[in-house]
């Protein structure tokens, strides 16, 4: 049966990203998957699209420079007018703009119709979509687009005025007509009003009765007007025009026809149908005072089951509010009025229905800085995120709840792809492994990463969080879920609330960890009033606890619905303003839908009263704003979050404070330290490599022929034989570190974020054909031919064989492992790499300055660039990104688990490095220890990244050359994710403790990864000389094969020596070797770690290797799951060893 693993955080993150350009003029529409898609007029009058980015951009937005695309020049030429509508039928998007040139000189631009399909936009040239314009043509200042969907082969109606819409009259109106082909297009100037109006206040494209036309609003001789003019048959009908009125907008339905709201006194509603007559009289809909001065006015239609018009408005003091209501209803029933922004927060914006029915708004603030806003349909709760651009050198700072689910099938092994369906308590726009995604409580089908890893990300600014569920997992190697896991990404925060809350005296105590007062408010209110306050705090997260979900798989029969409704005992006063609050202005309040308390919290200093109380079989939340009493029944955990987190600011609690006290947060200090020390040891540790690589190559024979003979002899104790190589039980050490949401966010950015996606590095000036390259050139030229075909041959017969083994069986025992291996043919290959080997090693330490010198590289990676530049004020290189990303998961496991920040050396010379090496004579016993530890930790987060790596390397082998991470050549080598962790792998795992069984077959497994490493740095540097002296590819795809055949032969050969040393270990007698080493537990997880590996290695090689889709697939999987499941059995060995004190055990896989 499937399992799942969760952890949640609330906590900072970040984005790399900057704001969408400024705009106080912008269109929202929907791209093909209904999300938000922006036509932006920006304040350097440059018409922008702003399209959702693609995976690994964490929900950012794209931006399309649309005037660049339709060949104008954004410094020449200025957008001076547009309009854009979308078909809601057909998706179909429709622009007209107009456009300002030099000397005065005009351009009217017809776009045709185009699908918003997101995999094209960002190439599309909208020029090809121009329709060709007649010459001669006076400026244009406003465009208005009617219905779209009037005749589905035609284009909407286009309305264009000469003046700006202040001053508008009756003769700067014309209509465009477009042929039936789309191939040209004229003017019809013949669009008047049948009178000369004083004042044109307002103007809108639409049709009646299948007549495209124009609607007025006017004043003539005092007295205000609205007329429909249709634009080819010249007929005019005059409407019943609304006391005050000042704004109109058309309500396109599906039919073609158009409805009309006006906006005056109060907001009238016009019927198409009614409007066929003259004279025709709207419905009001509503008098609230917010329509009596509307500065600016949108409508949207949602059109699924009962349709719906949202007519939304901001009135001259920028508050925001809007009215739903069903348009079957209407002139039958008063739909509530909903303030959403409360004066001054509002601004200009544009409104939409996603496709999920959720209402959403774009709006801009008063400096043009956009924001999205989102409904829920279900909780009806608004919800705002940031509307942000991606970028490869900027940041912006968020808070999120964060949860990780982990899927595992029933032998424990990841889920590799594994799918799970999820849902949630409210409909909400979440990024879930990089792709934006809409939960709601139907269920979404979401697929795992390689790790099996679900990555939830949810941007709040508050406490509290829709609760997810999950209703099924599989994939072909796993049975369902029995039953239901429902999961509370706000549990810890609640629970550490509760913590505090329940300590006499610390409210007003509790500082931040920067020193500050977490609630100042609370340091100054009377003790009775704190008192009652915390005492109604308490009682709310009592009552959250009561009723939100448990970690836990419950049967489908007894699971609990999504949104479970919380209902209350008696009549009971549980927190208020003042201790004795009276009841008589309560009394007098009405009940508010939780779709305004986006309004309620931005009001939180204008409440003079409230109180929070048990009545009617519910709880009340009842607040006096300014005078105006409103109800809300808190009736689910989302709600009682809301108003606890209202409490919280009225205590003067900032969010930035609470998500820091209550939530995660990077220690940035002791990460920098443990960079620091990171960057020094695999600095120093290619420094003291490179010195001793020459008195290596006289020792290649005896280390040749010791490999054979261990091969020829190798066998397994039957106890060890049976070793599976499923993962062990989960342990409190695997589950408190490997599945912690905080640890993960470093390899999620990487791989879902855009970290590696998106890297760049700056190369080193470097030149090509010297002594260095020269040497590996004719060195590959004398080899590969002879030494390739055998290589790619062994690591087809028995490469493929342990990856569809390994794929059959993800609990195969390391007995069948080894029986699959064939050690004949290894011994045979063994002697043809020999001589490649020595020839090798005396280029070795110039291939290793050339490592140091990749090292180097200026390099800009998303996120952790710019964090790092921010802390440090220095630009980074390529070694110091990877030393912060391997440091922070080291900080923060280490943390979880110790309660403390890693024991580092101060220093970690090549000095220290050559004499730990040589056994650690003349550094002190606790530095040996450190040095261990750190070893160990930096080995196991190097393993961690290669798998990302690896996965990368398969999916580029598809083409010709891999190209490693993004392919991107950098000073003499390929930047390659790979390369890099194996260097730092091997720096790290060196057995410097002499006191080991099978010592000897140890380092010669250790050397073997690093002549994987070394063959792959030398492919590396031959590549990029290759590549920037033009020579054509075929030389680096021989290469490649050539090395991905070497690392299978590498890893099927350190998969027999490493059962040797199990062996060895295994049968051991007492006090032969330091007590620990006689533990079978750690016998096997050392050697199911370093099986599953090298079973990793062989996945991602043969991935490499083959070129037949359905092997490379399976080969991709086997590399993934063996991957995770290594770097899950590994940590826990790790964390095993610690805990027993055994820092000189804690050697990570060599």
């Amino acid at each position: 049966m499937a399992t799942v693993r969760v952890d949640s955080e609330l906590m900072q993150s970040w984005v790399s990203a900057v704001p969408v350009p400024a705009s106080h003029d912008f269109r929202a529409l929907k791209d093909g998957n209904g999300r938000p898609l922006v036509l932006s007029l920006g304040n350097d009058d440059v018409l922008y699209l702003l399209v959702a980015s693609s995976e690994g951009q964490s929900g950012t937005y794209q931006i399309i420079d649309v005037t660049r695309s339709l060949g104008l020049s954004p410094d020449r030429d200025k957008v001076v007018a547009y309009d854009a509508v979308q078909s809601v039928s057909s998706k179909m998007i429709y622009i007209v703009l107009s456009v300002e040139s030099p000397s005065n000189w005009h351009r009217m631009l017809v776009l045709r119709p185009f699908l918003p399909d997101v995999a094209k936009l960002p190439s599309m040239s909208f020029k090809e979509l121009i329709v060709p314009q007649p010459s001669n043509f006076d400026a244009v200042k406003g465009v208005y687009l009617g219905s779209p969907d009037v005749n589905k082969k035609s284009y909407p109606g286009v309305v264009l005025s000469y003046e700006p819409s202040d001053r508008l009259m009756s003769q700067s109106l014309v209509a465009l007509k477009l042929s039936e082909d789309l191939s040209t297009w004229t003017l019809n100037k013949n669009l008047k009003l049948g009178e000369n109006a004083d004042q044109i206040l307002d103007v809108c494209s639409g049709a009646l009765g299948g007549d495209k036309g124009v609607f007025t609003l006017y004043r003539i001789q005092g007295s205000l007007s609205i007329k429909f003019t249709a634009v080819e048959r010249l007929r005019e009908t005059s409407l019943n025009c609304p006391k005050g009125a000042t704004r109109i907008a058309p309500v396109f339905k599906t039919d073609g026809s158009s409805d009309l709201v006006v906006a005056g006194e109060g907001l009238t509603y016009f019927k198409s149908s009614d409007m066929a007559y003259k004279g025709a009289d709207g419905f009001l809909i509503s008098n609230d005072p917010i329509f009596r001065s509307v500065r600016d006015l949108d409508v949207s239609i949602n059109t699924s089951g009962d349709p719906t018009v949202s007519v939304f408005v901001s009135n001259k003091a920028f508050a925001l509010g809007y009215v739903t209501a069903s348009i079957k209803k209407i002139g039958r029933e008063t739909p509530p009025t909903i303030p959403l922004l409360p004066e001054g927060q509002g601004g200009y914006f544009s409104s939409f229905v996603a496709s999920s029915g959720n209402k959403s708004l774009i709006c801009a603030s008063n400096d043009g800085t956009l924001t999205l806003f989102e409904q829920a349909a279900d909780t009806l709760l608004w919800k705002r995120s940031p509307f942000n651009v991606a970028s490869l050198e900027k940041n912006i700072e968020i808070t999120c709840h964060q949860t990780r689910l982990t899927l595992l099938d029933a032998q424990k092994a990841a889920l590799t792809g594994g799918k799970a369906i999820l849902s949630s308590s409210g409909s909400v726009l979440l990024t879930i492994n990089g792709q934006q995604t809409i939960l709601d409580g139907e269920g979404t089908e979401v697929t795992a990463d390689h790790s099996g890893t679900i990555t939830i990300v949810c941007p709040t600014g508050d406490i509290s969080a829709y609760t997810y569920t999950v209703t099924d997992i599989s994939d072909s190697n796993a049975e369902p879920l029995d039953g239901n896991l429902s999961i509370d990404p706000a549990q810890k925060v609640h629970s550490r609330m509760m913590s505090l809350l329940t300590t006499d005296g610390a409210l007003k105590s509790a500082k931040t960890p920067s020193g500050e007062l977490l609630a100042p408010e609370a340091a100054s209110m009377p003790t009775q009033d704190l008192k009652v306050m915390t005492e109604g705090m308490r009682e709310l997260l009592k009552v959250r606890a009561n009723f939100a979900p448990k970690p836990e798989i419950v049967t489908s029969s007894l699971s609990m619905p999504l949104n479970r409704k919380i209902t209350a005992q008696g009549v009971k006063v549980l927190a208020a303003s003042a201790a004795n609050a009276s009841d008589s202005w309560v009394d007098k309040a009405e009940r508010q839908l939780w779709s305004a308390w986006m309004w309620v919290e931005r009001q939180v200093d204008k409440v003079k009263n409230w109180v929070l109380r048990a009545a009617n079989g519910v709880y009340e939340f009842i607040l006096d704003i300014g005078g105006k009493i409103v109800k809300f029944v808190v009736d689910t955990i989302t709600n009682v979050s809301k108003a606890l987190s209202w409490m919280w600011n009225k205590l003067k609690a900032g969010w930035k404070k609470m998500v820091d006290f209550f939530g995660f947060l990077f220690s940035w200090k002791d990460i920098i330290e443990c960079k620091n020390s990171t960057y020094d040891f695999v600095n120093s540790a290619l420094t003291a490599c490179a010195g001793r690589v020459d008195k290596v190559a006289d020792k290649v024979d005896r280390w040749f022929e010791d490999m054979k003979t261990n091969l020829r002899n190798l066998t397994l104790p039957p106890e060890l034989a049976k070793t599976s190589t499923s993962p062990p039980n989960s342990t409190a050490e695997s589950e408190k570190t490997g599945d912690a949401a905080s640890a993960g966010w470093t390899n999620y950015q990487l791989q879902h974020g855009g970290a590696l996606k998106q890297s760049k590095v700056q190369p080193q000036a470097t030149s090509t054909g010297n002594s260095t390259e020269d040497a590996l050139s004719k060195l590959f030229q004398k080899y590969i031919g002879t030494l390739a075909d055998s290589l790619q041959k062994t690591a087809s017969d028995v490469g493929e064989k342990l990856v569809l083994l390994f794929d059959s069986d993800r609990s195969v025992s390391a007995g069948k492992v080894v029986q699959a291996i064939g050690s004949d043919i290894l011994v045979g290959v063994l002697d043809l790499l020999r001589l490649f080997v020595v020839d090798l090693i005396r280029l070795g330490a110039d291939i290793l300055k050339g490592l140091q010198s990749l090292l180097t590289c200026r390099i800009k990676m998303p996120i952790f660039t710019r964090l790092y530049e921010d802390m440090s004020g220095r630009p980074c290189n390529v070694l110091d990104i990877i030393s912060l990303i391997l440091a922070i998961p080291m900080t923060i496991i280490t943390k979880i688990f110790t309660g403390e920040k890693p024991p580092l050396l101060p220093t970690v010379s090549p000095d220290t490095y050559n004499k730990m090496i040589d056994g650690g004579q003349g550094v002190s016993k606790e530095d040996q220890l450190k040095f261990n530890q750190m070893s160990a930790s930096i080995g196991l987060g190097a393993i961690s990244l290669q798998t990302i790596c690896d996965i990368v390397e398969i999916a580029g082998s598809a083409v010709p050359i891999a190209g490693g991470v993004a392919g991107v050549i950098g000073g003499p080598f390929a930047l390659d994710g790979k390369l890099i962790m194996g260097v730092i792998s091997r720096a790290a795992s060196f057995p410097a403790y002499k006191r080991i069984p099978a010592l000897e077959i140890s380092i010669t497994v250790w050397g073997l990864s690093t002549l994987a490493t070394f063959v792959r740095a030398a492919i590396r540097r031959l590549q990029a000389t290759i590549k920037s002296s033009g020579v054509g590819t075929a030389a680096q795809y021989a290469q490649q094969k050539f090395l991905s055949g070497l690392e299978v032969v590498l890893a099927v050969v350190s998969i027999g020596l490493w059962s040797g040393v199990g062996g060895v270990e295994y049968t051991s007698q007492p006090g032969e070797y330091p007590d620990w080493i006689k533990d079978q537990d750690d016998t096997t997880y050392k050697l199911t770690g370093s099986l599953l590996t090298q079973l990793g290695t062989v996945g991602t090689a043969v991935g490499v290797l083959v070129d037949e889709p359905v092997t490379k697939a399976v080969a991709g999987v086997v590399s993934g799951v063996a991957g995770a499941s290594s770097y899950a059995i590994l940590a826990a060995r790790h964390y095993r060893a610690l805990g027993k004190g055994r820092y000189a055990s804690a050697i990570s896989k060599i």
